[in-house]
This record gives structure tokens, C-alpha cells and sequence, in this order.
């Protein structure tokens, strides 16, 4: 999609795209804005391994490895090469965990029932390999970049598939399709999310709808112990449900507090929200989703 500048008089001019002198500019340049591009921690570059070099290896939100490789122009084979390193990991998970530890604190854990994901970031793709994705069980995600000099942009182009089970509800199974994406077991939104009482199950139904009607890119993963809802491929919040109560993981930025609800408290100091059955009324309700749609513009 064409970038425009707005001129003075009302007028525009098309800005041209540029390219970069070496694929590893790019690299240099997402290792150094991990977070606010991608909403990853970034641990270690240009990683060693047996048969190759690893560009990018890092952590999401929840706790699921990611392994990032970069390309300048289409290369099918980046695929090829990217899943090679993934199933290194797969094989060599201590190895990683003893990474993590020591870039994120001897407290922080990994996440192995959902599939690593590997990253994807060049400047085209083509139909060989958005195909080839398709035609493959894996956590794959290209990412097509767009370079200006001192602007860039990030474009998603395919969520993996879905592998989540739901059961009832008719809206529910018609979001199923449309906003889901692949995890390595097939876990139900019904044993992740409404694994609380009748007033937490209702509670978080309802904010579920919620959230899926604020944005059409609002992507929603349901993993082993909570369900993540991404924004532009980028993590948004996480909720846990437990019998009495609800937690929700919050992307980092500044929030108001409201009661003491908000704790800086979550994997690498994320800030959270504890609510319990007996707290919830339409104040907090209101809170707590101001709060996420101040996430949502960070």
C-alpha cells in the first residue's frame, strides 16, 4: 500500500520506498525495538547452533519461544531454514531455558505446550510461500516490512491455523474461523477460559464478546492455562479464569490504578489485574475496559 506525505497546501506527495544496504540493518533495527515492534523480549542474536546461525531468538508475552529470521527480499527457503531451527529448539529446550534464566531472572519459565512460533521478516512475499505455509503443521508467521528511511512499517500476512475445539454457542464458533490461531494441543476455550463459577464464567463471557468487537485485527489464541488476545500480531492481554476470580496480563505502558486492582506483578514486571466475583460491579467493569482499550493504544 502507498505511503503519502500531507503537504502545507493540502497537497501530497507519494513517499518512495527504500531498501536496505544489508539484511542485517534490518535485523539490528527490530533487535533494538523488539518490544514495541513485536511485544518480545529479545534474548540472544546471531544464535549458534549445529548447521546454522539462529538471527533473532526471543520470548513473547506467554512465555512462548520465538525465533525470528530476516530476509530482505523473497527467499522461499527462509522457511525451510526457519524450521530447522525450530525444531532444534524443540530438541534442545534446557538449552533455552538456561538462556532465558539468564537473560529474564532464574524466575522466569517457558511455555513448551504450545508451539514455538517463528517470525518471517522480508520485504515481499509470493504465492509459493504463503501456499507452502498452508500446506505445513506449524507455528509460522511472515511478516512483510516496509521501509521508508526514517519510517517503517510492519504488515502480517497469515495467522496460522486453527486447532481450537468450542462447543456451544453460536457466536462463539463463528469467531472460531475468523480469529483463532494454532497451538500444538487442542485446548477448548470452555477448560481455559469458563473453568471458573457461574458469576466468572458469565463475567468473562461477556468481556470476551467485548473484546473481539473492539477491532477486526484482534487475534485470539487459547493456550494451555490462559487465552492471549493479539493486536496487529502484537500481544494485547492475557486472561487466566479461576474458580473465584479472573487475572488479566496487560501489555506494558502506564495505567491508572483503580482500588488496587493493578499490580506490576506479572512475568517480567507486566501489569495485571486481579478481580475477584465479589468485586465486580459495573465500575470495575468500566475500568477494566478502559484499561484495556488504553492497552490497545499503546
Amino acid at each position: 500500500m502507498p505511503l503519502f506525505r500531507i503537504l502545507l497546501d493540502k497537497k501530497i506527495e507519494n513517499v518512495k520506498r527504500v531498501h536496505f544496504n544489508k539484511e542485517k540493518e534490518l535485523q539490528e533495527l527490530v533487535e533494538k525495538n523488539m518490544s514495541k515492534f513485536f511485544g518480545l523480549e529479545f534474548l540472544e542474536t546471531e544464535y549458534p547452533i549445529p548447521n546454522g546461525r539462529i538471527d533473532s531468538l526471543c520470548i513473547d508475552e506467554s512465555q512462548t519461544p520465538v525465533i525470528i529470521e530476516y530476509k530482505k527480499h523473497k527467499d522461499l527457503s527462509a522457511i525451510i531454514q526457519g524450521l530447522f531451527y525450530v525444531d532444534w529448539l524443540k530438541v534442545n529446550k534446557r538449552t533455552f531455558e538456561m538462556i532465558v534464566r539468564e537473560k529474564l531472572g532464574n524466575n522466569s519459565a517457558v511455555d513448551w505446550k504450545s508451539t514455538p512460533r517463528l517470525l518471517i521478516i522480508a520485504e515481499d512475499f509470493d504465492q509459493k510461500e504463503t501456499s507452502a505455509i498452508n500446506q505445513i503443521n506449524a507455528n509460522v508467521e511472515l511478516i512483510k516490512y516496509s521501509y521508508y528511511g526514517d519510517l517503517i512499517s510492519f504488515e502480517q500476512l497469515n495467522f496460522t491455523k486453527p486447532q481450537i475445539t468450542y462447543s456451544n454457542q453460536s457466536r462463539i464458533q463463528s469467531r472460531s474461523v475468523k480469529k483463532s490461531t494454532e497451538s500444538t494441543e487442542e485446548f477448548s476455550l470452555e477448560s481455559v477460559l469458563y473453568r471458573g463459577n457461574d458469576r466468572i464464567n458469565n463475567i468473562l463471557k461477556n468481556l470476551r464478546d467485548w473484546i473481539l468487537d473492539i477491532s477486526d485485527d484482534i487475534d485470539e489464541r487459547v493456550k494451555s492455562s490462559m487465552v492471549s488476545y493479539y493486536s496487529s500480531g502484537k500481544g494485547l492481554i492475557w486472561i487466566e479464569s479461576h474458580n473465584r476470580r479472573f487475572t488479566i496480563h496487560l501489555r506494558k505502558g502506564e495505567y491508572k490504578d483503580y482500588k488496587n486492582l493493578l499490580k506490576n506483578e506479572g512475568w517480567g514486571g507486566y501489569p495485571v489485574l486481579h478481580v475477584k466475583d465479589n468485586q465486580y460491579n459495573a465500575e470495575v467493569e468500566k475500568y477494566i475496559k478502559e484499561t484495556i482499550l488504553q492497552a490497545y493504544d499503546y
